[in-house]
């Protein structure tokens, strides 16, 4: 599990360096070369070669991974192609499908080669870990608006910006028109389906496994509350995050010497009144 965090680590850092999108599209390139070489003693060129030196002690560690653990090797490359998807200095989505290949690539790919660890003999089935990883990665879509929004992207489908009268050039300058709440409870409507729809991955996972599986979705989900709850302060510069009460709770609820988690799907909140979504 190190390893994969490491190379998801490390191909995230890569695409977020400081330097010209030409130098970080080289850098990346040569990354996803020697991923594809990684079941071979075939050496790189020496330019690609010097580039990836500071990481030459991950590939022995990650290849053991992908031998014990029978990760495929096209999971780990779609990591790197959804932190190249982010190398764009304005991003823009048409429709949701154009959101949700999104999704998959820089979310969803990392958990289904986190299943090939966690799980039992039987295979997790695609769908539920896929939209598991579109459910956490539109929350932190939601949670990110302004930030996304000063450096000239949106990632809300420009359809559904449309549909609330949202003005495109309104929400870059940070002061969103139309009503862009009901916007962002449509979006997180979908989000809580795609969460219910992705707690089912909890059946297909060792013991172990499964505790670290429901801290994390419980966590993305909780922070998604706190996002509904507190949208209006979604464009005024404070970062909403969960409060460290609320993580230490999390975290002994689920690590607590002789504590048994919950394992049954958590009702949708009564308090955030929203119903189910249409998509």
């Amino acid at each position: 599990m190190d390893a994969l965090y490491a190379f998801a680590r490390i191909s995230d850092d890569l695409a977020d360096a400081n330097g010209f999108v030409e130098e970080k599209q080289l850098v990346l390139g040569a990354w996803r070369q020697r991923l594809g070489q990684i079941e071979s003693s075939k050496p790189l060129s020496g330019s690609s070669e010097q580039l990836l030196e500071p990481y030459s002690e991950l590939w022995p560690g990650l290849l053991d991974a992908v031998s014990r653990f029978q990760i495929p090797i096209s999971l780990l490359d779609d990591i790197v192609e959804g932190v190249s998807m982010d190398l764009a200095s304005e991003r823009r989505f048409e429709t949701w499908e154009e959101l949700d290949q999104y999704c998959y690539y820089v979310a969803s790919a990392v958990g289904l080669a986190c299943t090939h660890i966690w799980s039992v003999d039987q295979e997790v089935p695609l769908e539920t870990a896929v939209v598991c990883g579109q459910a956490f990665q539109l929350t932190n879509i939601l949670r990110d608006v302004q930030e996304d929004a000063a450096s000239g992207r949106i990632y809300l489908p420009l359809e559904s910006l449309r549909q609330y009268e949202v003005s495109e050039a309104d929400w870059l300058g940070g002061q969103p028109s139309g009503d862009w709440t009901g916007l962002v409870e449509s979006v997180a409507r979908t989000a809580f389906d795609r969460y219910e729809q992705g707690w089912a991955t909890i059946e297909y996972l060792t013991p172990d496994s499964q505790r670290m599986f429901s801290l994390m979705w419980r966590s993305y989900r909780q922070l998604l509350e706190e996002v509904i709850r507190h949208k209006e302060d979604l464009w005024t510069g404070r970062r909403i995050r969960l409060r460290a009460w609320q993580k230490t709770k999390l975290l002994l609820s689920h690590f607590f010497p002789g504590v048994s988690f919950a394992k049954s799907l958590p009702a949708r909140p009564a308090s955030l009144e929203l119903k189910q979504a249409t998509r």
